[in-house]
């Protein structure tokens, strides 16, 4: 009974962390016209300009932020986080820099350079 439970335990760390693992590595995309800038999978570009992306995410919270699997990926791709402002984030890598607002379920990635 107890080598069951430990089977059983075992498997359910090992599904989720798979599950994560699915969730936070394949969620996101790079965009070259934002210098390989992460963006959600999932979120639908709603507005496009030259320095400007739009998107509508229903992960976006203004009061949170991007959720922690996000940040988790930005940091993993070399973004270095610059500064945070009510729900602007700015973010670094080399000498690119990008913005990103983020409002319920709206998400604005601007490009500073």
């Amino acid at each position: 009974m107890r080598k069951k439970a430990i089977w059983l335990v075992s498997a359910i760390v090992v599904v989720c962390g798979l599950f994560f693992y699915h969730q936070t590595y394949f969620s996101y995309k790079t965009l070259n016209e934002l210098h390989h800038f992460p963006v959600p999978r999932y979120a639908k570009l709603v507005d496009k300009s030259n320095i400007a992306y739009g998107f509508n995410w229903p992960q976006a919270k203004e009061e949170d932020g991007i959720p922690y699997g996000y940040k988790f990926i930005l940091k993993r791709n070399g973004w270095v986080q610059t500064l945070r402002e009510g729900s602007l984030t700015e973010y670094q890598k080399g000498d690119h820099r990008i913005s990103l607002i983020c409002t319920n379920q709206y998400l604005k990635i601007l490009l500073q350079t």
